[in-house]
């Protein structure tokens, strides 16, 4: 099963299929803290052979430092370091990448 990392607060947060990040509490899986980050942040999906995230917010989501393209589908694997709103926010490690 697929694992993130949160490497500041030591959370583990199993993901589902489809797994949504942000600050809306009636509407996302994982909440995010951080103020740069939008109410529904940006969602990480298994497409049958691989976890896609897509960026869905305003301040933008940062995969190993790099910002992301807005909207479109970005491979995740194993290792990859995840950040929602900004460089200075807490840094997800995609510790698993199974399905």
């Amino acid at each position: 099963m697929a694992t993130l990392f949160n490497t500041k607060k030591k959370d583990i947060v199993v993901l589902r299929s489809q797994h949504v990040f942000g600050r809306y509490v009636g509407s996302c899986h994982t909440l995010l803290d951080c103020p740069e980050a939008s109410r529904m942040h940006a969602t990480v999906t298994w497409n049958g052979s691989r976890w896609l995230l897509q960026d869905n917010s305003s301040n933008g989501t940062f995969v190993n430092g790099a910002k992301i393209k807005p909207s479109l589908k970005w491979h995740i694997t194993a290792r990859d370091e995840l950040q929602f709103g900004s460089l200075n926010t807490d840094v997800w490690q995609v510790q698993d990448d199974n399905p």
